[in-house]
This record gives structure tokens, sequence and C-alpha cells, in this order.
């Protein structure tokens, strides 16, 4: 699902990517394309699938924003098969001062030919995202914190990134570190046939990307992530996460 689907995308594939293509001058309505693979779905500390391929659009007016992010799965994990994802989102961002914003919007997450199991479902969200400077040696740390609800399996998720970036002069790109906790509670579980009654659970992450720029409005992002997730979880496996992406603006 959007936000969590490597679990260090808002702050290592996204945010870096997104911040060189945004170099360009502003228009009314901007656009972001990103087309991303990976060697396994995690979403909240939950397989979904192998290797999928993750194309998005999202459009920007001022504050507010619209989008689609999607999962294509090459290969499928679990008892459901030849499945495909759309989450639909939009939402508002309000600048409290210079490094501090807000967010509020809903997802409307969309499967189809999912079978068995119908895991559609509406999760409204609100959270605030900022930098904080720590020092002359360290420098600015990106931190981000969410609260998610899905109406549909009564289950509410909070999440907490923070997020680091090294430059690499010599080659104009970065090293963009990041770290994600999260928690759900309730019915969380969309990976195989939803399951009532799921415990609440904790997962994590620690990952690392370096995004480099190809030209005014394009960057190829290479990362890897470290996911796990507490033993309360349906499936409590721990999974390494590479991802490749191509992040277009326009």
């Amino acid at each position: 699902m959007k936000k969590t689907v490597i679990m260090i995308a808002a702050l290592v594939t996204g945010a870096s990517a997104f911040a060189q293509v945004q170099q360009a001058p502003a228009k009314a309505v901007e656009f972001t394309f990103d087309a991303t693979v990976v060697n396994e779905y995690i979403w909240r500390g939950q397989e979904q699938a192998d290797w999928t391929f993750h194309p998005s659009l999202k459009a920007t007016y001022g504050n507010a924003y619209v989008g689609v992010w999607s999962a294509f799965p090459f290969e499928e994990s679990g008892p459901a098969k030849d499945w495909t994802e759309f989450d639909f989102f939009g939402g508002y961002k309000y600048s409290l001062n210079d490094s501090w914003t807000l967010d509020a919007g809903v997802t409307a997450y969309v499967f189809t030919d999912y079978n068995p199991g119908n895991p559609n479902s509406i999760e409204p969200y609100i959270g605030i995202a900022g930098t904080f400077h720590v020092g002359e040696r360290v420098g600015d740390v990106s931190t981000s914190f969410y609260v998610f609800h899905n109406f549909e399996y009564n289950a509410t998720t909070l999440q907490g990134s923070v997020g680091y970036s090294v430059p690499i002069t010599q080659i104009g790109t970065s090293l963009d570190f990041s770290a994600t906790l999260g928690w759900v509670s309730g019915n969380s579980n969309l990976s195989e046939t939803p399951a009532p009654g799921v415990s609440d659970y904790f997962y994590w992450s620690i990952g690392a990307a370096i995004p480099y720029k190809i030209s005014d409005r394009a960057v190829v992002t290479l990362g890897v992530s470290y996911n796990d997730v507490s033993k309360r979880a349906i499936n409590d496996s721990a999974d390494i996460i590479g991802s490749a992406s191509l992040t277009i603006g326009f």
C-alpha cells in the first residue's frame, strides 16, 4: 500500500529524489511520475508479494495533491493470485513554518481479481513532517509521524520515520539513511485472506539509498532496506528489500 511499500519510501527514495526533480520552475499544476521495482512487496511489516512493479502518478496544485499508486506483482505470495492493487489518494499540506508541515488526506485501497476475500478499504490519515538541526557537525535530520485509521478493518496505525542524508559531492549525489517504526492495532492483515482478530504488532525498518540525477527532471534511485516485524504479526519473517526507481517531474 501507498506510503510504506518498502518502509523507506518517504524519507529515502521519495524525499531525496522528489527534491531533486522539483528544482525546475514552479507551474500551476506539477506532476511526478515514479516507477519502482522491488524484490519483495512489504506493507507495514506484512509480505504482499515477491517481485513487484510499482508505478505511480501524483499531481500537486499549491498545497493540495491527488494521485494513484499501484502494485503489479510478478510473483504473488499466499493463496491470492493474479491480483493488482490501485491506491487512490488525495490530501492537503499546510506549512506551519519553514521547517514543519501538517499533512492530511485519505487513501482508497482498490484490488482487482483478489480471491479469496475482498480487501478494498478506505483509510484517512494525518501527519506532521519536517526537519530539525542537530549541531554543525550533524546538520539537518528529517522526521515524520503519521496516524492512519482503516474503517473497514477497524485498524489504527502509528508510524514514525527519521532520515539523514550524507552528500557525496565527488559524484553529485548523496547517501540517504532512514529508519521507520510502526505500530498496528486490530485486524490489519491484507497479505492473504483477511483474518479477524489479528493481534496488535510492531514493524520496523532501516534503509539506505543513493539517488542520482540524470537530467533536470529525472532521478534514478537504488535502495536497500532491512524490514522486520514483531512475533504477534501473521508474517513475522525478516526481509532484506532491494529497490530501483525512476522519478520524473513535469
